[in-house]
């Protein structure tokens, strides 16, 4: 592992976890749809690629032009899915359902509609097509701060939910409720800090910080308002 984070980060500086994390992620499709290639050629039995399959997951983005009123659609898989954050003390479902319900795209990116050729205001929403047995979201944290010309990081508190339903972000008629099994947290600023995750695993918490590894409590995982990256397991 620490070879491939040398291999991703050759300067060794402050990186975003979720960078290194979806490097990861990406590499293994990559190797496993390879070695699926090859195994397919010497005509070898079926490999079932389940792991990236199951954390992936199928987003639709709608975006509709204020002027013509059509609407146009782009379907994505993501093995991350990046949440906005609202003002204000948030749970992660408010964060799901700020960043899902819909926004208007900045002036400054608006781009020419591909019916009626104008560049007007549109306003996008995105739906979760799939569910995958396991959800990984990632909280932007991090931002560019303009009048300051240097990142800054977004500190409001977010509570994870233990059990989170995507009823509302689902066009599927019987949407899925998935449990909290991993958190990664973060102290420090946008330009230095430190990592620690919660992962649970046979009905127990354990804290991993550096080299050390303990129990912990549930209570203690759901009272974490520092959370980076959320993992959750279909139930």
């Amino acid at each position: 592992m620490k070879d491939l984070a040398r291999a991703i980060f050759p300067e060794g500086g402050q990186n975003c976890v979720n960078e290194f994390l979806l490097n990861v992620i990406t590499r293994l499709d990559d190797e496993m749809n390879a070695l699926k290639v090859k195994l397919d050629k010497a005509k070898s039995p079926t490999l079932e690629l389940e792991f990236c399959r199951n954390i992936s997951a199928r987003t639709k983005t709608s975006t509709t032009c204020e002027f013509c009123i059509k609407e146009s659609n782009v379907d994505e898989d993501l093995f991350i899915i990046p949440l906005e954050i609202p003002e204000g003390t948030a749970t992660l479902a408010e964060c799901l359902l700020f960043s899902f319900d819909g926004d208007h795209i900045p002036e400054k990116d608006s781009m020419e509609c591909d019916f009626c050729e104008q560049t007007v205001m549109r306003r996008r929403k995105h739906r979760l097509l799939s569910q995958p047995e396991t959800l990984l979201f990632q909280v932007k944290r991090v931002k560019w701060n303009r009048e300051r010309v240097n990142l800054a990081k977004d500190s409001t508190p977010i509570n994870a939910e233990e059990i989170l339903s995507v009823s509302l972000i689902s066009d599927s008629n019987s949407a899925a409720d998935y449990e909290l099994v991993g958190v990664i947290c973060h102290d420090g600023n946008a330009e230095k800090g430190h990592y620690f995750s919660y992962i649970k695993s046979e009905n127990k918490w354990t804290k991993a910080d550096d080299d050390r590894a303990t129990v912990t409590t549930r209570e203690e995982v759901l009272g974490a308002t520092n959370g980076v990256t959320f993992m959750y397991r279909r139930l």
